[in-house]
């Protein structure tokens, strides 16, 4: 959703590296973007959709960018038997694409996943590029749709497919991927909480930190990241959910906090801008409103990889395989430009 700037640059790279094999099909996916993707799709793109090297689909549901329900309707468009996610940062050179058929070749029975360990390379953007069968992808019913935001959402599918059976096989050369470099800004702009946004409060609680979050819909967040919950993996962030509920200002410009079980809660700054009072009955602490934005959007995305982190070792305890229960990637997408002919993945997922 809205980075066209990065689909400009690596789709048509990525069509003209490819053109050696017939039977490979890019599919792109306009998650409701609003910066012009669809009109430069239509004015450069024309050739590759009349070839059918590339489809375009369209979906206007989203307000904001779920990764998860986007790429389930997108694979379930599929027509071959061997599914790659590229993201709108990636590059697929022709070599990525020799050694995803080798492998398959070799045996048809693997996922092949990026490095999650660092070991052989540190390279955050390709963690989402995975290749594994189609029928697998639908075996456990694609990405968790209730890991919302960055992190996690990829691990857990990959996690799920490995316990079908699966082997699996770690891109360990570099060579063979490439990315467009950015900044996390980037990773959490289209996020529902960055866009609903409206201020910020932090506390440090020895090495961890809790999180209040206000909402422009009259809602608020509040929970504490857990820094060293999960000392074994990769990311060790964990999260424990506190009370949610409505917020509302007062004359004196204090905020009224009343959660779900119908507690007040008193929210008033003490020095200017910066440090807020958070007190009621049982409670009185300490907040510090972040107000920059770059360093909002590092907290959301904080607590985003926490809380999905949580989903992540939920699934692994529990031993779920098949999440979704009520569908996955639901829709209706329309194809190359085509406005007349609805597609409706509900009847599919």
């Amino acid at each position: 959703m809205n980075r066209t700037e990065h689909v400009k640059i690596t789709l048509p790279l990525n069509l003209h590296e490819n053109e050696k094999f017939p039977n490979v099909e890019f599919l792109l996916l306009d998650y409701s973007s609003s910066d012009g993707l669809e009109e430069w799709v239509r004015d450069n793109l024309n050739e590759y959709i009349v070839s059918g090297r590339l489809t375009y689909y369209h979906y206007s549901g989203a307000t904001s960018f779920n990764g998860a329900h986007s790429r389930n309707m997108l694979f379930q468009l599929a027509k071959n038997d061997i599914i790659c996610n590229v993201d709108a940062d990636n590059i697929v050179y022709t070599e990525f694409t020799e050694y995803v058929l080798r492998q398959y070749q070799t045996n048809p029975d693997v996922i092949i996943i990026a490095d999650f360990t660092n070991q052989k390379y540190q390279m955050h953007d390709i963690m989402g590029r995975f290749c594994c069968l189609k029928r697998d992808f639908l075996l456990v019913s694609g990405y968790d749709e209730s890991i919302v935001g960055y992190g996690f959402e990829d691990q857990d599918l990959y996690r799920r497919i490995i316990r079908l059976g699966r082997e699996k096989c770690v891109m360990d050369n570099i060579n063979l991927v490439a990315v467009l470099q950015h900044d996390d800004k980037e990773r959490v702009l289209n996020d529902w909480l960055v866009q609903a946004y409206y201020a910020l409060f932090i506390r440090e609680k020895g090495v961890d930190y809790e999180l209040l979050i206000l909402t422009s819909d009259k809602r608020y967040i509040r929970g504490t990241v857990v820094t060293t919950r999960y000392k074994g993996e990769h990311f060790t962030f964990g999260y424990d959910e506190g009370p949610a509920g409505e917020w509302t200002s007062n004359p004196d410009g204090s905020i009224s906090l009343k959660n779900d079980d119908n507690n007040l809660l008193c929210l008033q700054a003490i020095d200017g801008q910066e440090h807020y009072e958070l007190s009621g009955p049982e409670e009185s602490i300490y907040l510090m409103r972040v107000t920059n934005m770059e360093d909002v959007g590092k907290a959301i995305m904080m607590y985003r990889m926490a809380a999905n982190q949580e989903i992540y070792q939920k699934n692994i305890n529990n031993k779920n395989l098949i999440i979704n229960q009520n569908g996955f990637g639901r829709g209706v997408v329309y194809q190359n430009f085509d406005r007349q002919i609805p597609i409706d993945l509900g009847l599919i997922g």
